[in-house]
């Protein structure tokens, strides 16, 4: 057949007798497509589809609010319920199956009636029927099997609805906005659901009709896919999700649209402010190209721009303190120009005017005409919030009647949301509002149990709010609740691992009253394994557990541990995996003894986790990959049979992980062959006979290996830190060794450009979303986690990353501080603040680790990139206010270990991407301008930006300034980057389609070569390549040079 010419993928297919295809769900909030099996083409699509059932002409699509059954024929929806069991459905005679969180519902195919609710445990994630009975599986590894029995549990009323309740769910009918008599008059729509038009499983795009009578005006708004209508009080409204807008016409001239005169008014609810938000426009901001106008806001003030003839040749943005917004408030906001003065409104209130412009608007040759969002060829911002109605016309309205337009509706609207909607949505927003000291740090100490830890400035009483639900059996409790304290803990449980909890912390702060905002404490993340039933074991197993286990030196807490032989029907191993928290793969060659020994564990209920055994009869059924277990301990008591005996002892020590230890009864291979095998003999071990002498073996590192230690591979910032892997050079040397947790919802979104993962001392670390993870980076177990909602970072190629490892600890820079963490077993050992009088002024900017040293930089507060839901938060862009470089005010060096200050520079703005060390050494570039220090924030850009550059060489030890020479790169608009190798300072930019390379000497700064080279492509990231240096060789993509001349080696 091919491939299906439309779709998203999925985890399902279904093939139905008329040859349709039916797949899905094709992205994580859901979409089921349908696609003739003849042709391959999309038919239909089921927008936020999470399973569908079809019988014959109806098919019953589920998603997580809605259940509904469409007549496939006619094209028609025959009825809709709101279910919220989004996970499973099957269709069993003439009843509907749905599995949700803790529940199974059971509903009337013909009508959709609630028939039977069932609570379950954990997620019901299998349904099937078979031999009259209903069986359920859910995530806590429960089967449930139910029957058949007397009368349907609940009887209600039929919940058929009509096609906007379908669509939307029941709404209050809204008032009728009518059509508004004025030739003047351009554009009007009221965002209610009978506005909308194209609903249905073949309609799939949604339109909100014009209310203007015609006559050349008026044309419908196209809706994004999975736009929503809402309630707002008496009326109804667009929901802007961050993903939601309305592109009218891609080309402003193919409409009509004001010339002389404009008023363009909307009523709207904006609950997030961004630096450019849209609500109406037709506008072109492309640097110093600006044209058209805007309705929109910037941060938290309404406002409205205007470009005209005989103004500045600029946007004119008319704003004041009276235009602020509150989040999550209901406001009629118009903007106004006459021909001479541009006028803002606010509530039917003049806030703010300007006469800079004057004449005729000034459109740009091309632009969107777009309603619910800021877009023009290089940006496009999502609103978040509620949009209720919009206005254009071309003439200037009067106070008096935007006076009136405001009185007329505006008692129909709601008061402003409450902090728990507007959290509603925080997975998908950035910083969350609070003013602690520090904190909050959350972890898992054992299963089910989150520990929620935070620190304020005065002693003071822990006071915390938990927001539950309604399946939720947690509870809050608090240790220290009547003792004023500096550090705070409360403990929710049970939390199960599929919940997610809101909590918010009262406080107090110079006497006054706090809340912060609205955290998440998610038991997604809870990597505990299920707490084992008490053990029953010989106290003499237990103790020779512990002595064997600390032989092995292993640290961290949790592991994968090799035990050969269960001679003891497993009870070594079983002791073994409960005296470190481990998963233990036991192994052994008699039947018999593998029989017995599984069917005790069983019994005590730890077999498959944490303990299994596997019958081998040779080497290769052992199972574990090579270099992956935490341990190998050969059991000193059992006698093992001669199986076990004749698999080469190079076998079982090829198992053990670079740097962990085996133990082996010396008698097992014996001294000879033990030593040839570099192993040695150590003490005897406790209750052991004296002759069984045991022996260590350390496995060593793999040739060519090396640490992973900063964001490119060590902080010279080559993507090269010395690993050469064993020797491979092609792919099909490689195999997958292992494969797993923490899967993607730990992360934020694939496109934010966020810190990378960083490897040392055998553990692989991993930085999320607002999270720390650490796996054991030769077998994949999660070693430890933490939540830390203040450790947000992205759009890194324009800053630095906020983190940097060695072999003992893990340094994050959060908001104004240094955590320092134990790598080995995730305990927050440290936190250090921003070394400056004024700590409260600053970030943590850039962060690495130099011999002795913690380098660091202060950064104005805030300046940092945070947001990363909607396409603007990919920042792809080529320029403008997502390509701006973070810049320090001064840079830093500290003692590692007692985090006491050494030096501190601040000569100009430190450009962050630039901060390179190398040869005990610290390069990176400035910018000089004075007027651009004097700016509140420190993302910046510009050509004053770029006409004031130096580069400067520190001596990383001491500070003291090398040398200090003017830079004049090519503008780096898209992205600027240094890298430091074999001498060489190598210097990146990248504006409009090409790349500018510079390499310097690393001794006096001066140039050694230049070049310039064409961009690949201006997407997908490929104009943010940054260079990779190995072996005097500069990779580039699509380009390798030679690092000593600059020279084109090769393209492809």
């Amino acid at each position: 057949m091919g491939p299906l010419k439309e779709g998203g993928g999925g985890s399902f297919v279904l093939l139905t007798d008329e040859d349709e295809i039916f797949h899905g769900p094709g992205n994580k909030g859901g979409w089921i497509t349908q696609s003739l099996a003849t042709t391959r083409e999309k038919v239909a699509s089921f927008e936020r589809g999470t399973a569908v059932v079809v019988d014959d002409q109806i098919a019953y699509p589920l998603d997580g609010e809605k259940l509904a059954a469409f007549d496939r024929k006619a094209g028609s929806i025959r009825w809709v319920v709101d279910c919220g069991c989004p996970h499973e459905l099957i269709k069993v005679g003439g009843t509907l199956f749905a599995g949700g969180n803790d529940q199974v519902r059971g509903y009337a195919a013909d009508t959709g009636r609630l028939l039977w609710v069932q609570p379950v445990e954990g997620r019901a994630m299998g349904l099937a029927a078979a031999s009259g009975h209903l069986l359920v599986s859910t995530d806590h590894g429960t089967l449930y099997a139910f029957t058949p029995r007397g009368e349907p549990q609940i009887q209600v009323a039929d919940d058929t609805v009509g096609r906007f309740e379908a669509a939307f769910g029941k709404l209050v009918p809204a008032p009728d906005p009518g059509q508004v008599d004025d030739e003047h008059l351009l554009d009007h729509w009221a965002f209610h659901a009978e506005r909308v038009v194209g609903l249905g499983p073949k309609k799939n795009q949604l339109h909100v009709t014009t209310l203007v009578p015609g006559g050349g005006r008026g044309s419908d708004a196209p809706l994004t896919r999975n736009a929503k209508i809402v309630q707002a009080g008496t009326e109804q409204a667009l929901l802007l999700d961050g993903l939601t807008d309305a592109m009218v016409a891609a080309d402003y001239k193919t409409v009509l649209r004001p010339t002389d005169q404009i008023t363009t008014m909307a009523w709207v609810r904006i609950d997030r402010s961004i630096p450019w938000g849209g609500i109406l426009s037709m506008s072109q901001d492309n640097g110093d190209f600006e044209k058209g106008w805007i309705l929109g806001y910037r941060d938290d003030r309404f406002g409205f721009a205007v470009n005209a003839e005989q103004g500045p040749d600029r946007l004119t943005w008319v704003m004041s303190d009276g235009s602020r917004f509150v989040p999550g408030s209901w406001h009629l906001v118009a903007g106004t120009y006459d021909g001479s003065e541009a006028k803002l409104y606010l509530d039917g209130q003049q806030v703010a005017a300007s006469p800079d412009q004057r004449g005729p608007l000034q459109y740009p040759p091309a632009a969107p005409y777009i309603v619910g969002s800021y877009r023009d060829d290089d940006e496009h911002f999502f609103a978040e919030g509620m949009l209720n109605e919009v206005r254009l016309y071309d003439r200037a309205l009067s106070a008096d009647e935007i006076r009136d337009l405001y009185a007329e509706k505006s008692d129909r609207f709601p008061g402003p949301a409450s902090e728990i909607e507007l959290a509603s949505r925080s997975q998908y927003r950035g910083a969350v509002s609070s003013d602690l000291t520090r904190g909050p740090i959350i972890d898992f100490p054992q299963s089910e149990s989150a520990r929620i830890r935070w620190w304020t400035e005065t002693p003071q009483l822990t006071q915390i709010e938990l927001q539950g639900h309604a399946y939720s059996r947690a509870q809050l409790h608090l240790p220290d609740a009547a003792v004023p304290t500096h550090e705070h803990v409360a403990i929710v449980e049970p939390i199960r691992h599929h919940e997610v909890l809101k909590f918010r912390i009262e406080h107090q702060v110079s006497g006054q009253s706090r809340q912060t905002g609205w955290f998440e404490c998610d038991g997604h993340f809870d990597f505990n394994r299920p707490r084992l039933r008490p053990a029953d074991l010989p106290a003499a197993s237990e103790t020779l557990a512990r002595r064997l286990l600390e032989l092995t030196g292993h640290r961290e807490p949790r592991g994968l541990g090799l035990v050969v032989g269960v001679g003891d029907e497993g009870r070594l191993a079983e002791a073994i995996a409960r005296a470190g928290n481990l998963d233990i793969v036991a192994v052994d060659s008699d039947p018999e003894r593998v029989q017995r020994a599984r069917r005790r564990l069983i019994d005590v209920g730890i077999y498959g986790r944490a303990v299994s055994i596997r019958l081998i009869a040779s080497a290769a059924d052992i199972g574990l990959p090579e270099r992956t277990a935490d341990f190998l301990i050969v059991d000193p008591v059992s006698e093992l049979s001669a199986p076990l005996r004749s698999i080469p002892l190079s076998v079982w020590l090829s198992r053990v992980q670079p740097g962990a230890q085996a133990l082996l009864p010396g008698k097992v291979y014996g001294r000879e062959a033990m030593e040839a095998a570099g192993m040695l003999p150590i003490e005897p071990v406790a209750d052991l006979q004296p002759s069984e002498e045991m022996w260590r073996y350390v496995a060593p590192q793999p040739e060519g290996a090396a640490p992973w230690t900063h964001m490119y591979g060590d902080a010279a910032n080559t993507a090269f830190a010395g690993e050469t892997l064993s020797g491979v050079t092609k792919q099909d040397e490689l195999r997958v060794v292992w494969a797993g947790r923490p899967g993607p919802r730990y992360q934020s979104d694939r496109g934010n450009r966020k810190p990378a993962p960083l490897a040392a001392g055998g553990r692989l670390y991993m930085q999320g979303l607002r999270r720390l993870i650490c796996l054991d980076a030769y077998n994949g177990t999660i070693l430890w986690g933490l939540e830390l909602p203040e450790a947000l970072r992205f759009n890194v190629p324009r800053d630095c990353s906020n983190w940097c490892v060695d072999d003992q600890y893990v340094y994050v820079a959060t908001a104004g501080r240094l955590l320092v963490i134990d790598g080995v077993r995730g305990e927050l050992l440290e936190q250090r603040d921003v070394i400056d009088p004024k700590q409260a002024d600053w970030d943590w900017g850039f962060l690495a680790r130099e011999q002795n040293l913690v380098i660091g930089s202060g950064v104005k507060k805030g300046s940092a990139f945070t947001d990363f839901w909607g396409a603007e938060f990919w920042y792809d862009s080529l320029d403008g206010e997502q390509a701006k470089k973070v810049c320090s005010d001064f840079l830093f060096a500290t003692y590692r270990d007692t985090g006491d200050p050494i030096w501190r520079f601040e000569e100009g703005l430190i450009i962050n991407p630039t901060i390179t060390l190398a040869d005990g050494k610290i390069f990176f570039l400035v910018s000089r301008d004075e007027a651009l220090k004097s700016q509140p924030g420190r993302r910046l850009d510009g050509p004053e930006f770029w006409a004031s550059l130096h580069l400067v060489a520190l001596d990383a030890a001491t500070g003291e300034k090398l040398w200090d020479v003017p830079a004049r790169p090519m503008e780096g608009k898209s992205a600027i980057y240094l890298a430091a190798a074999d001498g060489n300072l190598v210097l990146t930019t990248s504006k409009d389609g090409a790349f500018g390379v510079y390499a310097m000497d690393m001794t006096d700064g001066k140039s050694i070569w230049r070049g310039k080279f064409d961009w690949e492509v201006d997407h997908h990231g490929k104009h943010l390549s940054r260079p990779a240096i190995v072996g005097g060789k500069i990779y580039l993509r699509p380009l390798t040079l030679d690092l000593a001349t600059g020279g084109v080696l090769s393209q492809s």
